[in-house]
This record gives structure tokens, C-alpha cells and sequence, in this order.
């Protein structure tokens, strides 16, 4: 995959990236049972990507909540304004005498999501602090205990950011002279074949998440030691799983959504 010392098409996953459990899952939300003791209605940051946004004015926004002591190892945004609003976002725990800060949250683009695993904490407040040079926007937000795949998906996965799913429709006139065209955003289709899923991993774990994810979008790292900003966020479906053999099985995941 190397020559000279350099990559010839990106991070070398062949050492050790893809091999490893690195893809997560994100479903499980806290803040839609905890108590906010600072940023106004948060409710519009967990009501399953609806169109409804929470907004604050430019500058530094502070959200504040409290839960019941819990394990926490991921937090995820959705629909925010990143660039138009020259938005960041630090993401803190409460260790018992102050707030330490896990990650920072940043993207590209507008819409884009986003979502960081860190060395889980148990702690019963966390803080996000918002910074934006015009009005914020932020459509989705969690914190939680991400579900961690026993294995990465494997050949044949199907990133969402090479498979979009818009039309683009190109009007021509009556002297055959085009048009403008005009593009129908129609987000992009995620596809993960996992495979070597223990029997009690998939009896536990992924029963667990089936079950209280149904309906509900989700957010899915591929990678997210080497390819953090690889994550999707949307509505899922999978196949049947099915055993390859009396101790493992297989399942195809699969995500549309907007990457």
C-alpha cells in the first residue's frame, strides 16, 4: 500500500486500521432524560431529525445537563451550521471537581455530522460549549455509550460518502440550448457487512440496539481511530443475520442518511 514511505490512496488501513474494532454505533441518547441546568429548550436536540433546529445567538453558547451517573464514551451532532455559521464545539465531562474536556467537534461542511469516541467516564453532568460567528443551528445532538463492533465491516463496505443518492436534471430549450440544471438532494446509502459477530454479541449487544433503535436514526463510524470524520446519520434497516458457522455470524447494515 506504501511506496517511499508515502500512501498511495489514503491512511493504510491494511495495518491494523480496518482490522481492528473500530466502528462504532451511537443510538443510545442521554439527553433526552436529562435535566438542563443551562441553555434554554434543548428538547429540538433530540426529537429524532425532525426539521425543527435549536438556535442561539452568535458567540458562546453553554449547554449544561445533568443525568443519573452513567457511562459515557461518544458524543455525536447532526444538522449543524458549521461553516456558514462558524460554529465549533467542545464537549465536557464533570470528573467530581470540574469539568475536563473529552473532545472537539468540527466538520467541513454544512449538514455535515459528526461524532467522537473517547475513553469512556462515568459522570452525571456534562457541558457542550458552542462558538459561532453568526446564529447557531444544531439539528441533532447525543452523548452516550456508543455500541463498539467486535469487527470492521468488511470487503465489499459501501461508504456513504462515494454513494450519494441525488438527481441531477438538465433542462434543454426549444433551440436545443441546455439549461440550467437542478440537483435533488436525496442524502446517500451506507452499506456495512459485518462479519465474525459472536453468538453473544449478537444475542446481547446488537439484539439490545435493534430493538430500542427501531425507527430512530443513528449515527455510524466506520473507522473512528484512523477515519473519524467517516460517520453517517440517518435511518437504518439490516438483513436477517445469519450464522457462517456455530460460534459467529453475519449481518448487513445498512444506513441512508446524510454523510
Amino acid at each position: 500500500m506504501q511506496a517511499g514511505g508515502y500512501y498511495l490512496w489514503g491512511p493504510d488501513l491494511t495495518s491494523g486500521g480496518a482490522q481492528t474494532p473500530q466502528s462504532y454505533i451511537m443510538y443510545q441518547n442521554l439527553m433526552a432524560g436529562a435535566t438542563v441546568t443551562a441553555g434554554g429548550d434543548v428538547g429540538r436536540l433530540h426529537d429524532w431529525m425532525t426539521n425543527v433546529f435549536y438556535s442561539a445567538a452568535a458567540g458562546t453558547t453553554t449547554i449544561d445537563l445533568t443525568v443519573t451517573p452513567e457511562l459515557i464514551n461518544c458524543v455525536a451532532l447532526a444538522g449543524v451550521n458549521w461553516l456558514s455559521g462558524g460554529v465549533t464545539c467542545q464537549f465536557y465531562t464533570h470528573n467530581g471537581s470540574g469539568y475536563e474536556l473529552q473532545c472537539d467537534l468540527f466538520a467541513q461542511r454544512d449538514g455535515q455530522p459528526v461524532m467522537r469516541v473517547f475513553d469512556a467516564v462515568t459522570t452525571d453532568r456534562v457541558r457542550f460549549v458552542f462558538t459561532s460567528t453568526s446564529t447557531l443551528y444544531v439539528g441533532e445532538a447525543a452523548f452516550g455509550e456508543a455500541l463498539q463492533m467486535p469487527s470492521c465491516p468488511a470487503v465489499g463496505y459501501q461508504p456513504g460518502q462515494w454513494s450519494d443518492n441525488d438527481e441531477v436534471s438538465v433542462s434543454q430549450t426549444e433551440a436545443l440550448n441546455f439549461g440550467a440544471s437542478t440537483i435533488n438532494y436525496r442524502g446517500s446509502t451506507e452499506v456495512m457487512q459485518l462479519n465474525f459477530l459472536p453468538y453473544e454479541f449478537l444475542y446481547n449487544q446488537w439484539s439490545a440496539f435493534r430493538h430500542a433503535a427501531k425507527g430512530k436514526p443513528i449515527w455510524v463510524g466506520f473507522n473512528q481511530r484512523d477515519l473519524p470524520g467517516l460517520v453517517i446519520f440517518g435511518h437504518w434497516r439490516q438483513n436477517t443475520p445469519k450464522f457462517d458457522s456455530p460460534y459467529f455470524s453475519s449481518v448487513t447494515l445498512t444506513v441512508d442518511g446524510i454523510v
